[in-house]
């Protein structure tokens, strides 16, 4: 079927995809949180940016730290409004009368998942950017990277696995 002819279902959201729309809603508060309790114990600079090594190499404004949550937030607003429309993603099989409910689904969860990541993400990089920037980050320097990288590799495995489980 074409994309164009495809039809437009109203697909009540699967337990999953609640359970992911509440922890991207936790997420976004606490990546506006974190900034709002911690402004005021913050030097005039934040690291802005971190090497290999997780050492700070870049220092700006502490008003850069709304940068990450106000990004979070809108990109949380227009990855929720994508899941209204999933007759209009790319799928990788054919789309038919039969099987456009299931393939529908699995393109709301995929994008709903990569809206949480993406938000715990961004929290998790606030994080650290405060303790880094109160001088608390420690250790944390040195397994920051490496997690952040594993998790984007669980990210896109887990989307790849959904998008090829057989029903």
């Amino acid at each position: 079927m074409a994309k164009k002819n495809r039809p437009v279902l109203k697909i009540p959201r699967s337990e999953q995809e609640r359970l992911l729309d509440t922890l991207t809603i936790i997420a976004i508060a606490l990546l506006i949180l974190l900034p709002t309790l911690n402004y005021g114990s913050l030097p005039d600079e934040v690291p802005t940016h971190f090497n290999a090594k997780g050492e700070a190499d870049a220092w700006n404004s502490k008003l850069y730290l709304w940068i990450l949550p106000s990004l979070g937030v809108l990109m949380a607003i227009l990855m929720q409004l994508l899941t209204t429309i999933p007759h209009h993603y790319n799928y990788k099989v054919e789309i038919t009368e039969e099987n456009a409910p299931k393939q529908c689904q699995r393109g709301r969860t995929i994008i709903r998942f990569f809206n949480t990541f993406d938000t715990i993400l961004f929290t998790v990089i606030t994080w650290f950017i405060i303790r880094a920037a109160q001088g608390d980050a420690g250790e944390m320097n040195k397994w920051m990277l490496p997690v952040i990288l594993i998790a984007t590799l669980f990210a896109v495995i887990y989307a790849f696995w959904i998008i090829h489980k057989k029903d």
